[in-house]
């Protein structure tokens, strides 16, 4: 099974992707508030720029 990131930019609420590719993904032990979420991007996110 797999999960899909949707990423949006924090203060305009653009959405940066709607199917962000992360490997290795870990999730802290809070999901219900700020939480923790830690991946690596995959080679076909090179083309996401944030910023």
């Amino acid at each position: 099974m797999g999960y899909r990131y949707l990423t949006q930019h924090a203060l305009t609420g653009e959405w940066l992707s709607h199917d962000l590719l992360l490997r290795g993904v870990e999730f802290g032990p809070d999901l219900n508030g700020p939480g923790l979420l830690r991946g690596a991007l995959s080679p076909g996110s090179r083309g996401l720029i944030l910023g």
